[in-house]
């Protein structure tokens, strides 16, 4: 800082002892006052954690035997706190960033499966087209349509009555 060198200070404790002055002139040459005065920022809602908000959300729906569907098998899911059936709920499966999965249905959360003991590299996985965003109220949100995949590379032959096979 040119402002330290200037004083000839070399010193630590010499800095620690010039740093309020300095600030003080600083702001009175620099400071604005803000064009709106309110805060920008909000609290933390209560009830929400960050490790439910900073993860990977996967819409389901709960088949009638109490499972979701996760990569080529399927998930059981825990007893409901409430003691009704799961059955064709809509539900997130949400996969931490510790590695442990959780099911989240109208602001609940109940744990899936533990975290693997081994540190795991997480990707997001690939959802069908079908799959829908939820609010917590188990509700669809409207997502953009979904992506047609592109045509396959490759010969393709035309039908037997058209016009090129006459």
């Amino acid at each position: 800082m040119a402002e330290l060198g200037l004083a000839g200070i070399t010193t630590i404790e010499a800095a620690n002892a010039f740093l309020p002055g300095f600030l003080l002139r600083h702001n009175e040459r620099f400071a604005m006052a803000a064009a709106d005065p309110t805060t920008a920022w909000r609290s933390w809602p209560d009830g929400l954690t960050a490790a439910s908000v900073f993860c990977f959300h996967y819409p389901r729906r709960v088949a009638r035997d109490a499972t979701v569907s996760w990569g080529p098998g399927a998930l059981s899911l825990p007893r409901r706190r409430d003691g009704r059936s799961w059955a064709g709920r809509e539900v997130v499966l949400e996969e931490r960033l510790d590695g442990s999965l959780w099911v989240r249905h109208n602001g609940e959360h109940y744990p899936v499966a533990e975290a693997p003991a081994a540190p795991t590299l997480l990707r997001a996985r690939s959802l069908s087209r079908r799959a829908a965003e939820m609010s917590d109220e188990g509700t669809p949100i409207a997502t953009p349509p979904a992506i047609l995949p592109l045509p396959r590379p490759g010969k393709r032959q035309p039908a037997s009555g058209h016009p090129w096979r006459r």
